[in-house]
């Protein structure tokens, strides 16, 4: 799956420091709608809204985590 999101990631120009929840976040769509991860990753080509959705999703919750993550 770290392929799918590597090439979901550079698609919809996902930082790596943002890319570091998505694969939470597909499990959590995949349980959400009784899919697999693969699956959601594959409707999310397919559908435009749906990938941006995901997107911009991992953007609001990557650079929230990133704000509360310690600083070293």
């Amino acid at each position: 799956m770290s392929d799918y999101l590597v090439k979901f990631a550079t698609t919809h120009n996902i930082t790596p420091a943002q890319a570091v929840v998505l694969p939470a976040l597909f499990d959590k769509c995949a349980t959400e709608l009784k899919m697999s991860p693969r699956e959601i990753y594959c409707a999310s080509l397919e559908n435009a809204k749906i990938g941006e959705y995901i997107a911009e999703v991992a953007r609001n919750v990557g650079d929230e985590y990133i704000k509360r993550a310690p600083s070293k």
